[in-house]
């Protein structure tokens, strides 16, 4: 049997590893378009000054049933990296990116040399996947190379963000001084020191790339705009929790989010940390999702997600202290609100009008960059992708009804236009959030990956 994964990611590296210990004899073909990030994806190739992992090595393994697998290989390998040689690793320790990208890489490639048929890695663009009539598929290169499978695992991550509106309708979107994507590795170079810079969001990548800012000697002006001004919270120690709100099913986002903050209220009135609520709601996050009407999801996903974002998706204690003491100085200016001009008025220059949340005087601000760090674009119906479009033109994919990924089953059988999912196509992770919601992080791409593996592999 041969099984294509598009993707070598996290979750396109992780399923070969686990295809693998499920069934040795399965010939498994890796495809990664950009050679530099085979094996780690974009999230664990970057080498800014400052960007660690938002989950400690405690909970960032590879294996359910291994669950110290990674903090154990930190504690082997912490001294081949300069700034940490010297340090007592600990099950709490926040690891820079990359290091954990090395992890990954040698996790796979530990196996990779154990087995009788290794994996093998194809660097290329896949961008169509044919039909042979004989149950079997053609896997289509940019470069004209073609490949067979039984079988394809799309393993797509995430994709870059879309521009925001006023961006999109203007001449700004295609001036250098405009980084659509944060995740590019020049998107903070050659900017002068005392440079003033905007951050279109408010999340995780706009405080690892103002921290790695700093950490080169930045002094200029951060702003950062957002919608609602929200950052999100720190992490810290939490203690075991049991919570009792999800025994009932829920007609309503709000009469979930209602209970939820209810029984977060009681919980601190009580010396419980709210985050321990936070937590003890993940095994649960899916069923409750699921159970939701459609018109219930949109009016979580337009009232409630901003506030929940910000609660469930923490920055380590150090990002924090770095963020508060940026705003402490001045250095940091946090506006909620949206852009509604951009104007270059000199070569080094952009004048931007920001319409204040809930205000009417404008907000004129002068940056020399502005760095979209808006999320993720979900929609894939606005990709330029060639996979994706081509896919999306055959009815093979389709959209889920909030537009947050493809239309899946539970365990990631992927759904066409007509209802079906007898294709052999799978996916994990990102493009399944429509379907189960949580399903981005390393614990949920495990746990996906876990029930879809035995399907594919027999």
């Amino acid at each position: 049997m041969n099984v294509a994964i598009i993707g070598s990611g996290l979750t396109g590296t992780l399923a070969a590893i686990y295809l693998k210990k499920s069934n040795a004899d399965t010939n498994v073909i890796l495809f990664e378009k950009s050679a530099d990030k085979t094996l780690r994806g974009i999230p664990y190739s970057h080498q800014l000054e400052y960007q660690p992992l938002n989950v400690n090595t405690k909970g960032m393994t590879l294996f359910d049933d291994n669950p110290l697998h990674f903090f154990n290989w930190w504690k082997q390998n912490h001294t081949r990296y300069p700034e940490f040689k010297n340090i007592v690793p600990k099950e709490g320790d926040f690891v820079q990116r990359n290091i954990y990208g090395d992890y990954l890489t040698e996790t796979f490639e530990n196996m990779n040399q154990s087995v009788s048929k290794p994996v093998k890695i194809v660097n290329g663009e896949v961008i169509d996947i044919l039909e042979t009539g004989n149950s079997d598929y053609k896997i289509q290169l940019a470069d004209g190379g073609i490949f067979e499978a039984d079988k394809v695992l799309f393993a797509l991550g995430n994709f870059p963000p879309s521009d925001p509106t006023f961006v999109r309708t203007s001449a700004i979107a295609d001036d250098p001084a405009y980084i659509s994507h944060p995740w590019l590795d020049n998107a903070i170079d050659d900017l002068p020191k005392d440079a003033s810079v905007l951050f279109v969001g408010a999340g995780l990548t706009m405080v690892d790339l103002s921290v790695s800012l700093k950490k080169r000697g930045a002094t200029g002006k951060f702003y950062v705009v957002s919608r609602r001004g929200l950052l999100p919270r720190p992490h810290a120690e939490t203690a075991p929790y049991t919570l009792k709100c999800v025994d009932k099913k829920y007609d309503t986002a709000l009469e979930l989010f209602r209970a939820i903050r209810k029984e977060a209220k009681e919980a601190v009135s009580n010396g419980i940390d709210w985050r321990s609520v936070i937590d003890a709601i993940r095994p649960y996050t899916q069923t409750l999702w699921l159970n939701l009407p459609e018109h219930e999801k949109r009016r979580f996903l337009s009232h409630i997600r901003p506030y929940w974002d910000v609660l469930r998706h923490r920055m380590p204690q150090e990002s924090f202290r770095q963020i508060s003491g940026l705003q402490e100085s001045g250095q940091m200016e946090l506006l909620a609100g949206r852009i509604c001009n951009i104007k270059r008025t000199s070569a080094d220059n952009l004048e931007v009008t920001i319409c204040p949340r809930n205000q009417t005087e404008l907000v004129k601000i002068n940056v020399s960059r502005i760095i979209n760090c808006t999320g993720p674009q979900s929609d894939y119906r606005k990709l330029n992708t060639p996979l994706v479009t081509n896919l999306l033109n055959k009815g093979w994919f389709t959209t889920d009804e909030q537009s947050l990924g493809l239309k899946t089953d539970i365990k990631g059988a992927i759904i066409d236009t007509a209802g079906n999912s007898n294709r052999k196509f799978y996916t994990a992770g990102p493009p399944c959030k429509g379907t189960l919601w949580e399903c981005t992080a390393l614990r949920d791409i495990r746990s996906q990956l876990n029930q879809l593996i035995p399907v594919i592999a027999n």
